[in-house]
């Protein structure tokens, strides 16, 4: 048995690299509950009664039309903030040949997913600001003195801030733009890349955010939020996507990144390895 099992991690070894198994390190078992965990109470969240704010009929704010169909779904725009984040981890990592980097380039993407939805959903239900459509959504009744449209899309008219759409878009377009330039280092004046066009480099690691500005736009062009709840869902975002990417990955902000024994390495769950290896990393590139 522990021949077989010495067989199998040679030839997993030999298939994605000698780093091929330390996704199984019981601290990333930890994250992926934690993450799920997170996303379950999302869901959760969005089940539950929002805070209904007194309003008006007379309310400028809230008087607009009600879009339909809308410029970007609520699908689309998932599908493509999660699939194409996970999309880009996986491509470089199956370049290097190695599962350890697909892993943490998966459960990043998700975890950072997992604790935007989750902070944007216990906000819009928190808050409870109108929609700017929130008249049409609600179809008053002056004889029974209540809302008779549906009763979903009522409910929905009271989750105004901040902006799911915006949020979702930028926590997955950032973690793109965070590989980019982990990869060209266009963010890095001190990088030690390889000569080259550095303002191509930046123009590279910023078109994902067109994909987002896109989105947050729709949004306020379609009479679903406010300005206010766009730039807030914006920041949202992009505040978990970093704080996450940071996590798992070498900023790409620091030199020390670029070094060899830590180029496109992710973070390992023993800081104590890290550390000696960006210790290391320092010393080599202050030697140079």
């Amino acid at each position: 048995m522990a021949g077989w099992l010495e067989s199998a991690k040679s030839r997993a070894h030999a298939f994605a690299g000698r780093d091929a198994l330390d996704w199984l390190d019981k601290a990333y078992i930890l994250d992926w509950a934690v993450a799920i965990a997170l996303h379950f109470v999302a869901k959760w969240i969005d089940t539950m009664p929002v805070f209904e704010r007194v309003w008006s009929l007379t309310d400028p704010l809230i008087s607009f039309p009600h879009a339909n169909p809308e410029r970007v779904t609520g699908h689309l725009n998932d599908a493509i903030s999660i699939w194409v984040s996970i999309g880009v981890f996986v491509v470089f990592g199956a370049v290097r040949r190695s599962l350890f980097e697909i892993h943490q380039g998966v459960l990043t993407a998700f975890a950072a997913r997992a604790l935007n939805d989750a902070v944007t959903d216990l906000m819009k239900n928190r808050v409870g600001r109108l929609r700017p459509d929130f008249l049409a959504r609600c179809a008053w009744d002056l004889i029974k003195q209540e809302c008779t449209g549906e009763p979903r899309v009522v409910k929905d008219g009271h989750r105004s801030f901040p902006s799911g759409h915006s949020s979702t878009a930028f926590v997955g377009m950032t973690l793109v733009a965070l590989v980019l330039a982990s990869k060209t280092g266009s963010v890095c004046g001190s990088a030690p890349t390889r000569i080259g066009s550095r303002y191509s480099r930046l123009v590279l690691t910023l078109l994902p955010f067109v994909w987002s500005a896109y989105v947050a736009i729709s949004r306020v062009e379609d009479y679903r939020h406010h300005k206010e709840d766009v730039l807030a869902g914006s920041t949202i975002g992009i505040l978990c996507a970093v704080a996450v990417y940071h996590i798992f990955w070498p900023s790409p902000f620091s030199r020390g990144s670029f070094a060899p024994d830590t180029y496109g390495v992710p973070r390992r769950a023993s800081q104590n390895e890290y550390h000696e290896q960006y210790e290391v990393a320092n010393h080599d590139l202050d030697a140079v």
